[in-house]
């Protein structure tokens, strides 16, 4: 079954590629780099240490520290980084992997010649991005699986009565490291016979990247004129409402807006349901008749925070909300919608009372008028605690990868 799943997903992209030119480009990578690995007569001579697998760019940011701090140690270690959504593969930049590739569909065949090329001398995933026929071939060949910043709980399929294959092929020869104590003891209930709690290794990526990160400050606060920032990150068209409304209702406050899609169509929709012709691209013939601009650029989210008093993070009204460890490593109030599950940190933030969790598009406007002075400093500081306690996960990472490689 679980391979005719796999074939069906192939048909559905070749026939999806002859109408969306991304997908169709996607297709064309993936569809080059097997040609190539099945045209090798021989194994790479590389011979790759670390192959470190990412669904998308998302848990890219949960691993990027891991391998900087790799790579600062034994910069000769080989590190292959694959990708399965071209969301990684595309904007991933000046990473410290020595080659990125797409991931193939989990067909065996092609998992046989991906790992005759490259011959890893251990696999590195992240989350559960989990593919059988790739974990059964690893398995084949005795090479360790380790995964890594797994979360999950009983409803995970893995747990169902039609998956006990699965975790016979996910028990042999994994190390997991898990984000949650819950997580934890699942997967010993599983029978992994190596599971280990350090948390997410986000934390210390978000760290890293505060440390060095920069942003055109000055020029925001010039056009802000000392009025408080909102900002409004990776947003979709179902937040258009709210962020309307607290426009409106906060007059005296500069609205940033960033939309999670900026293709032209999207951008367009915003401007006009926001009544805003400014745009981050046309800085230089800003028009000043508003307190609002729409970020239609990739790159820029991070450093805004850095400047922002509030932020509403996108995504709760639609599938899940997106990242808030950014936003919270600057220590300012964090409002979402109702969809957020699965994340360590939101659950840390709730138990806490360091976010704001809405499910009326007023709400987020309500929630600014209230916040104090002195509310706003007892999350700041509760913020500051949670990020404490939490570092230090890519360095236990790090040193287990490094240990697996001399040995």
């Amino acid at each position: 079954m679980y391979n005719l799943l796999i074939q069906l997903l192939a048909i559905f992209l070749k026939i999806k590629g002859v109408f969306d030119p991304k997908i169709r480009q996607w297709n064309k990578e993936r569809a080059k780099q097997l040609l190539k690995y099945y045209k090798s007569q021989a194994p790479n001579a590389r011979n790759v240490d670390i192959w470190i697998h990412c669904a998308s760019l998302g848990e890219y940011q949960q691993i990027a520290s891991v391998i900087e701090l790799i790579k600062l140690d034994t910069p000769d270690v080989f590190i292959l980084l694959s990708f399965f959504s071209p969301s990684g593969y595309e904007n991933v930049k000046n990473t410290k992997a020595d080659e990125i590739i797409y991931l193939p569909l989990d067909k065996r065949k092609d998992m046989k010649k991906l790992i005759d090329y490259y011959r890893p001398r251990i696999f590195l995933g992240v989350k559960y991005e989990w593919w059988w026929n790739l974990f059964d071939e690893l398995n084949q060949r005795k090479i360790p699986k380790v995964l890594v910043a797994v979360k999950f709980d009983k409803s995970h399929y893995i747990f169902q009565w039609y998956s006990n294959r699965f975790a016979k092929i996910l028990r042999n020869n994994t190390t997991m490291f898990c984000q949650d104590q819950s997580t934890s003891e699942l997967a010993i209930s599983l029978g992994i016979a190596y599971v280990k709690q350090i948390g997410d290794p986000r934390v210390d990526t978000v760290l890293r990247k505060k440390d060095n990160h920069y942003v055109n400050a000055n020029m925001f606060l010039k056009l802000a004129q000392a009025k408080e920032i909102i900002v409004y990150g990776s947003v979709y068209q179902d937040d258009l409402k709210l962020i309307g409304h607290t426009i409106k209702d906060h007059e005296d406050k500069f609205h940033i807006v960033v939309p999670h899609d900026i293709s032209v169509a999207n951008i367009k929709t915003f401007q006009e349901s926001l009544h805003c012709k400014s745009l981050f691209s046309k800085i230089q013939n800003f028009e000043y008749n508003r307190n609002v601009v729409i970020i239609d650029t990739i790159g820029e989210l991070f450093g805004l925070y850095s400047i922002a008093s509030y932020c509403y993070i996108g995504g709760g009204f639609t599938k899940n909300v997106h990242n808030t460890l950014e936003p919270a490593v600057f220590g300012m109030p964090i409002c979402i919608g109702p969809k957020h599950k699965g994340f360590a940190e939101i659950d840390y933030f709730k138990k806490h009372n360091l976010i704001k969790i809405i499910t009326k598009n007023y709400e987020f406007s309500t929630f600014l008028k209230n916040v104090t002075p002195s509310r706003k400093e007892e999350i700041s500081n509760g913020l500051d605690l949670f990020f404490e306690r939490s570092k230090g996960s890519s360095f236990i990472l790090s040193d287990y990868l490094q240990k697996v490689v001399r040995s």
